[in-house]
C-alpha cells in the first residue's frame, strides 16, 4: 500500500507529497527490479529524497532463514540471530524506496558506501519483528550527494536494532555541505593478518535472501559492463566472513558494527584480514583487502558496547538523524 501526505518547505513553500510504502510481506523483487530501469525525476529542493518511507510489519525470524544467512555469510550456525540478520532481511525495503518511480536518483547511479548497525537487544529465534525505513538525510557534496536510509526494528514495540546505511551518487546537485565525521574510516594497524579464499558460489542463494539479484553479483560478463573485473559479493557476505573470523569480541557479543565500503571483493578472491583489537574499549578495527590489491576493499569496527540512547526514552533511535559519530 502507498500513502501520500503533504509536505512543506522550511520557508513555507510547498513540496511534492511524502510517500509511505506499507508492506505486510516481503516486497516483490520483480516489481522493484523492473523499477530500476525507470527515468529519474531528478533531485531538487521541492523533490528531496527525504520524502520516502517504507515499513514491513510482522516479519517472523525463522530458524531456516537464520541458518541460510549463516551459511551464505560464512558464519557458524550456532551464532544465532546475528547483527547482520535485520540488515539483510530489511534490505528489500531499501530497494523498494530506491527503485520507486518518483525517487529522484536512479538506482543504477547509486553506490552503498557506509553501514552503521546497532543491536540494542537480542532478537530471539521465532520472534516477530517490524521494520521501519526512512530516508533520514541527504547531503550535497562537491561531486555528488549522500543519502542516509535509517532502519528501526522493533519487537513487541521495543526497539531492538537499528541501522544507518549511506548511499552515494556522483554528480553536481548544488552547494556543497559538510560531510559527517562518520565518513572517515579508522586507521587499522596490522597486528593480526588472516588469509583465506572466498567461495565462488552462493550468489543466487544470497540474492534470494537479501532481495537483490543485480547482475554484477551473478555474472562476470555483466559485471565487466560496469567496469568490474569479475562478479562481486554483496557487502553483507563480506562482512559476515570478516565477523566470523575476528577472535574478539565474539560474533554473538557484537553490539555495534561500522563499515566503510571502499571497493569490490571479487568472487573466489584470496583475501587478507588485518585485525587491530582495542581490549580497553571492547572493540576491534579491521580491514579486508584482496591480496592482488594494495588498498582495502572494506574497513570496519565492531564493539560489544551499545551507544547510549538520546532523550528520556530508551526506545528512542540513536541514529535517526545521522548525527551519531563513528568514533
Amino acid at each position: 500500500m502507498e500513502r501520500r501526505h503533504p509536505m512543506m518547505r522550511a520557508d513555507g513553500g510547498s513540496m511534492q507529497d511524502s510517500i509511505s510504502l506499507e508492506f505486510s510481506q516481503k516486497p516483490s523483487e520483480l516489481r522493484y527490479m523492473l523499477g530500476a530501469f525507470r527515468r529519474s525525476p531528478g533531485l531538487s529542493r521541492w523533490r528531496p529524497a527525504t520524502r520516502f518511507r517504507a515499513s514491513w510489519a510482522r516479519h517472523r525470524v525463522e530458524p531456516r532463514k537464520v541458518a541460510e544467512l549463516a551459511a551464505s555469510a560464512g558464519a557458524p550456525a550456532s551464532a544465532g540471530v546475528s547483527i547482520l540478520y535485520p540488515h539483510v532481511f530489511g534490505f528489500p525495503l531499501h530497494m523498494a524506496i530506491l527503485t520507486h518511480p518518483e525517487f529522484p536518483i536512479p538506482i543504477w547511479r547509486i553506490l552503498q558506501i557506509r553501514n552503521r548497525l546497532v543491536q540494542h537487544a537480542p532478537i530471539a529465534m521465532g520472534a516477530t519483528i517490524d521494520f521501519d525505513v526512512r530516508v533520514s538525510a541527504q547531503r550535497i557534496l562537491a561531486r555528488g550527494v549522500e543519502i542516509d536510509l535509517h532502519t528501526a526494528v522493533r519487537s513487541k514495540r521495543r526497539l531492538v536494532w537499528e541501522s544507518l546505511v549511506t548511499f552515494y551518487s556522483r554528480g553536481l546537485f548544488g552547494h556543497a555541505e559538510t560531510r559527517p565525521a562518520s565518513a572517515q574510516a579508522p586507521e587499522v594497524a596490522s597486528h593480526t593478518v588472516l588469509h583465506w579464499q572466498m567461495p565462488r558460489g552462493g550468489a543466487w542463494r544470497f540474492g534470494q535472501l537479501i532481495g537483490d539479484h543485480n547482475g554484477i553479483h551473478l555474472s562476470g560478463w555483466y559485471a565487466r559492463l560496469f567496469g568490474f573485473r569479475r562478479a562481486l559479493y554483496h557487502p553483507p557476505v563480506v562482512l559476515g566472513h570478516c565477523l566470523s573470523r575476528i577472535p574478539t569480541p565474539k560474533l554473538e557479543d557484537v553490539r555495534r558494527l561500522d563499515a566503510w565500503l571502499k571497493g569490490p571483493v571479487y568472487r573466489g578472491a584470496t583475501v587478507a584480514l588485518h585485525v587491530d583489537p582495542d581490549h580497553a574499549a571492547r572493540s576491534c578495527a579491521f580491514a579486508l583487502m584482496m591480496t592482488s590489491e594494495t588498498r582495502p576493499s572494506l574497513v570496519g569496527r565492531i564493539t560489544s558496547c551499545v551507544p547510549e540512547a538520546r532523550g528520556s526514552s530508551p526506545d528512542a533511535p540513536i541514529l535517526a538523524d545521522g548525527s551519531n559519530g563513528a568514533g
